[in-house]
């Protein structure tokens, strides 16, 4: 007994100073916010009390992978908001094969911490194949320091405790067996809590080890870092996101100069142009729809109800323009973005909506990571996330939606958010004249629209309505861009007498909008007696039929379809023996365009104090 009074004595001791050591060094570590506000690495991303510090009110997490190292000087956040000298600041984490596991982790570890229990998480489409993450490549970027934290959170249920651990002892398993043998012991101790007296001392001890040479590493590197902010302080509410906007698409005008597809110099010269050609249809069939990397987002948003976080997701498009040479369908990317935002209805999760811009130039800087007009959109968006809840403020918001139902005999059409509204059990949009539209709570905005007048841009709408809460609803919202109108498109068709009992029909539409694709033919007994169904290379829909056609009403029916809108025009036509006749269809058409109204979620920008 006396020999072991004196080694506990020394254990006791020598804890103490490791405890206060790590101590010091984190104060060490946070003594010079600037250094690790914009310090996206490993080391610190990997240290829970760091990350937890930085998440205070003034801050937003960023969680993402390889674009959060696309740099610019105009609108990436390190530089927009001065290395850290902003009242506000968006805190990034996340390199490249960071994905929904990693991030789902990292926020069980740092939830408790979060004050505004806020965080945005950017999905890459890439991330979302069918082969998925390797466990060498998941393993590393894993950390057990972040597991660690994250079982010790009381906040996390078993359930999604085991999920969060399976998943990662799957990869690990492969990825790095020393490190999965190690994760097992802290799935002993602190999720079956069914391990020994000694496993128990044994994970204790490693926790104290580590967490002090992480704190060390850390500091170490930072005493490395000699450039600092500017003095000027960065007042976030006076950002001109119009003007930032601006400047970012020059910017990606003097850096993408040697190709067509709007991806920087440097890349384009470096992975592109020596294989542009053979890289022609190679991801025909190609799809984002099926990966495991759905199930890692479940877990994400799993970690998000336990803990009270309310995420907001970023929908990340590809360049349209590579992703259209090298054959990858755009029906399966479209697909993609709606399944994204499916799963995000699904939870009530806000989403900032980017899937529209795969043509925008330099909204991307490659193939797919962000770009300068990129960062400019998603930095706007993201501030007035961060904003809702601390006050009312008419505010310009960003919200897409899109016709997915329409019926032009009684022109109502129902429209589908892009970014859904959460919580608002029923509100109106009133475009003065000529459409009146709900939304309701499933995320739907139905209403009957008017064709005598189309909708023109820059059009200020109130919407009103109640919140869950209780509170009333009441903000100006803009109509950035309303393409949706009623247009007339027109076909015509003569018949000629060519010689007694025959006629020679010809066809041909005005426009190349209307994509005809058979002109049909019936007697008035509703027989069909003759087709034209030649489709020149222009659109156009022409031919000629020759047949012998008796005195009487004919049906003619085009069949073809409008903006992609499904259509069938019938017209009757009088024909008699030496006359020539001559008819138009009138096509009125309620365009399936997108439209945009300025707003992410309507209910937090309209929620009460």
């Amino acid at each position: 007994m006396k020999r072991i009074l004196p080694l506990v004595a020394a254990c006791v001791i020598l804890t103490v100073f490791v405890v206060g050591y790590s101590v010091f060094n984190q104060k060490a570590v946070l003594s010079d916010r600037s250094k690790i506000i914009y310090y996206n690495t490993d080391t610190r991303n990997f240290c829970a009390a760091v990350l937890g510090d930085l998440a205070d009110n003034s801050s937003i997490l960023l969680f993402g992978s390889s674009e959060l190292s696309a740099s610019d000087n105009v609108a990436y956040p390190p530089a927009l908001f001065n290395g850290g000298n902003s009242d506000y600041n968006i805190i990034m984490v996340g390199r490249g094969t960071m994905q929904s596991l990693h991030h789902a982790i990292t926020l069980g570890a740092v939830a408790d911490d979060i004050e505004n229990k806020k965080v945005v998480l950017i999905l890459s489409p890439q991330w979302f194949t069918a082969s998925h993450l390797s466990g060498e490549a998941y393993a590393s970027r894993f950390s057990e320091r972040l597991f660690s934290h994250m079982v010790k959170n009381k906040n996390l249920s078993y359930e999604t405790k085991r999920k969060l651990a399976d998943r990662a002892e799957s990869l690990l398993e492969t990825g790095n067996p020393e490190e999965y043998r190690r994760v097992l012991l802290y799935d002993k101790v602190y999720i079956e809590k069914n391990a020994s007296l000694a496993e128990r001392l044994q994970v204790a001890a490693w926790d104290i080890v580590m967490e002090n040479k992480q704190t060390r590493d850390l500091l170490m590197e930072l005493e490395k870092i000699t450039v600092s902010p500017s003095e000027e302080q960065v007042v976030a509410e006076n950002i001109d996101y119009q003007e930032l906007l601006k400047k970012a698409e020059q910017a990606g005008v003097k850096a993408c100069t040697n190709n067509n597809l709007y991806i920087y110099d440097y890349y384009y010269t470096t992975y592109i142009e020596s294989g542009y050609f053979s890289n022609k249809g190679v991801n025909t069939g190609a799809s984002y729809l099926e990966s495991p990397e759905y199930d890692d987002l479940e877990l994400f948003f799993k970690v998000c109800e336990d803990t009270g976080i309310t995420p907001l997701i970023v929908n990340i498009p590809v360049n349209g323009i590579w992703y259209d040479w090298t054959g990858f369908p755009q029906a399966s990317r479209k697909a993609y973005y709606q399944k994204i935002r499916d799963i995000c209805m699904a939870h009530g999760v806000s989403v900032l909506d980017f899937s529209d811009k795969e043509y925008e130039p330099y909204f991307l800087k490659d193939i797919m990571h962000l770009g300068w007009k990129g960062w400019a959109y998603l930095n706007e968006g993201v501030y007035r996330y961060y904003l809702d809840h601390d006050k009312v403020r008419n505010y310009p918001f960003e919200v897409s939606a899109y016709v997915i139902k329409e019926d032009t005999e009684s022109k109502s059409a129902e429209i589908r958010l892009l970014n859904y509204i959460s919580d608002v059990s029923e509100a109106q949009i009133n475009f003065d004249s000529p459409i009146k539209l709900t939304i309701s709570a499933d995320g739907y905005l139905r209403g009957v629209t008017d064709a005598a007048e189309e909708i023109t841009k820059q059009k200020t709408v109130n919407l009103e309505g109640v919140a869950d809460h209780g509170a009333g609803i009441r903000a100006d919202v803009t109509i950035l861009q309303a393409e949706r109108m009623f247009l007339n498109r027109q076909l015509s068709a003569g018949c000629v007498e060519s010689e007694p009992g025959k006629f020679i029909m010809t066809t041909e539409t005005e426009d190349n909008q209307f994509n005809a694709v058979v002109l049909q033919v019936y007697d008035s007994e509703g027989s069909h007696i003759a087709n034209i169904d030649s489709l020149s290379e222009t659109g156009y829909l022409s031919g000629t039929y020759v047949n012998q056609l008796d005195d009487g009403i004919y049906t003619f029916v085009v069949k073809g379809n409008s903006n992609k809108a499904d259509q069938t025009i019938a017209s009757q036509v009088a024909l008699k023996h030496g006359d020539v006749v001559k008819y138009q269809f009138d096509v009125s058409t309620f365009l399936s365009e997108r439209i945009e109204i300025r707003g992410i979620d309507i209910f937090h920008v309209m929620q009460s104090e």
